[in-house]
């Protein structure tokens, strides 16, 4: 986690967006849900934006509300693909 508040921070050019490919994610358990809070957490402290793509498994979907992540990462920011998602921050801040 410290790893990646340095990455962001020292990165050059600074990173504006970050997309976050889910397709693979079945599951997510609270540890798992902790550390993506967190991090989505950094990235706005540090302007990145975040999106996160093909999050497509429903109990990963439920896990995203019942955890809070929504509390860090706007709604629409979940995208059917990693284009899409590009396509429509591009240019935005967090």
């Amino acid at each position: 986690r410290a790893d990646m508040q340095q990455l962001l921070q020292n990165s050059t050019p600074a990173p504006h967006l970050l997309v976050l490919e889910a397709n693979s994610i079945p599951e997510i358990d609270f540890t798992a849900a902790q550390t993506l809070h967190e991090l989505f957490k950094i990235c706005a402290d540090t302007g990145v934006t975040v999106a996160v793509a093909r999050l497509e498994s429903l109990r990963a979907q439920a896990a995203f509300e019942r955890f809070g992540i929504y509390e860090v990462l706007p709604r629409d920011h979940i995208f059917h693909s990693v284009h899409e998602a590009i396509t429509a921050l591009r240019g935005k801040r967090a």
